[in-house]
């Protein structure tokens, strides 16, 4: 799969999501790709009892901050929905389609990058979804390839349904340290190993996938749809 020259958006539940799971990705194809990362709710207001906190906007913000750093890495195409995060079940699914479909029309993606359908965080599935229908392939949706990715603390947590990638990308040791410094910027979602959101989590899970495809370090992924044309 050649990704080089392509448009590739990364359509995630909440901040942190496109490191976690497209993070070597965003180190390997940074200069050869055009990205785009479209998030759909804002990953804080859920852990406050009270969602009307005067600390929520600074936190909401703290965490938006995180995936603006990945300027550094050329991605300034960065849109923020700010739906309330764990309360996706109760947004009209419209609401997700059009969000979607609206910044998919404006940057015409080649590649679609988002959740895989058996995480363990229901805004995560709820993501996947949405991406299902506004990606329905019609028209010149029906050329665009949708792959989705697992995220730590997410998909390996489904004890019955394992993530089960069937497309590897190769890391080097300097993707892998990109991707843990990225995830730094979100130093409320960081915690020390074994907890998966580590530095040492994610090597741990790049050399996994890298032992189970052969490649030495890895990022894995499945294909959900791959035209051949």
């Amino acid at each position: 799969m050649n990704l080089e020259n392509k448009n590739v958006l990364l359509i995630v539940a909440h901040p942190d999501d496109e490191v976690l799971g497209c993070g070597g990705l965003i180190s390997k194809y940074h200069e050869k790709s055009n990205f785009k990362i479209l998030v759909i709710a804002e990953g804080s207001s859920v852990r406050f009892h009270n969602r009307e906190s005067i600390f929520l906007e600074d936190t909401i913000k703290s965490r938006n901050n995180g995936t603006l750093a990945l300027r550094k890495y050329g991605i300034t195409d960065i849109v923020f929905s700010n739906l309330p995060c764990g309360n996706l079940c109760n947004q009209d699914p419209k609401v997700l389609h059009d969000i979607i479909t609206f910044e998919a029309n404006k940057f015409k993606p080649n590649i679609v990058f988002t959740h895989s359908r058996i995480d363990n965080h229901q805004d995560h599935r709820l993501v996947h979804e949405a991406v299902q229908v506004a990606f329905r392939p019609i028209k010149e949706l029906a050329e665009t390839t949708i792959l989705s990715f697992e995220t730590l603390s997410s998909s390996e947590w489904n004890f019955e349904d394992n993530f089960s990638p069937n497309c590897f990308l190769k890391l080097s040791e300097r993707n892998l340290k990109d991707k843990i410094e990225m995830l730094e910027h979100f130093p409320e979602e960081v915690r020390d190993f074994p907890f998966p959101r580590s530095g040492e989590g994610i090597k741990t899970l790049a050399a996994f996938r890298g032992m189970q495809s052969g490649l030495g370090l890895a990022e894995a992924f499945k294909i959900i749809r791959y035209p051949i044309s």
